[in-house]
């Protein structure tokens, strides 16, 4: 599930760029942090980085809320606060995450282990 909202992170980020009447490519990594280069001015810049991890809250959220396996709410979950928290962060401290993106990469993979294991106790609870 990561590579879908992977792409639907940097699609929301497109979605500003295009909003704004640029034109924008994105590059996927499987192993390593993935990026939307936007070809034109954002005026609004915050937005811009936020709407990355939002647009991929935002749907893994809507996903959680009416799916019915519990595992499924767990994992997509666990993948809106993620991803939540990404575009609070790039938004934030964007010039340390795009300088060491890397080490945000490995970051990012540690707090979510922390919220799939949150999430799921959470959601575990309910069902008993």
């Amino acid at each position: 599930m990561v590579m879908p909202f992977t792409i639907l992170h940097e699609l929301g980020h497109g979605l500003i760029c295009h909003l704004e009447d640029n034109s924008f490519e994105i590059d996927i990594q499987l192993f390593g942090p993935s990026s939307m280069v936007c070809y034109g001015h954002v005026t609004n810049i915050a937005v811009f980085h936020f709407a990355g991890g939002a647009f991929a809250a935002t749907i893994a959220g809507i996903g959680g809320i009416v799916t019915r396996p519990k595992f499924l709410k767990i994992a997509l979950f666990s993948i809106a606060i993620g991803h939540l928290l990404n575009a609070g962060i790039e938004m934030l401290f964007n010039e340390t995450y795009i300088n060491n993106g890397n080490l945000w990469h490995f970051v990012f993979g540690l707090v979510d282990t922390v919220i799939f294991i949150g999430v799921a106790f959470i959601l575990m609870k309910k069902i008993s």
